[in-house]
């Protein structure tokens, strides 16, 4: 049985993206889609703002926030969707480490 390159590329272009996720705070995008690991990235939010982490995955990835800049003060984390969560500490940071699939 031979299957064509062209069904392959097509079958290929349509599969999910493997751990791709959008990350949402008050209302607004702040990363979308994306299928990287971010190792640290500064993001302000004050105490009682609300997080929103949606995964599009196979596998899971953990969203990380820290309370610094530096992404060392660690304030909670997540191996799985936050929904409009709310925050109970200021955040300064975030990473997201996604498993290599």
């Amino acid at each position: 049985m031979k299957i064509s390159l062209s069904f392959l590329a097509l079958a290929t272009a349509l599969a999910p993206t493997a751990n791709a996720w959008s990350l949402y705070a008050n209302g607004k995008t702040i990363k979308r889609d994306l299928s990287v690991d971010i190792p640290c990235d500064k993001l302000s939010l004050e105490k009682g703002q609300k997080v929103t982490f949606y995964e599009v995955v196979w596998e899971r990835c953990v969203f990380t926030v820290y309370e610094d800049t530096a992404c060392k003060d660690w304030a909670g984390s997540a191996e799985d969707d936050w929904e409009n969560h709310k925050l109970s500490k200021s955040v300064g940071s975030y990473s997201v480490k996604c498993p290599v699939v």
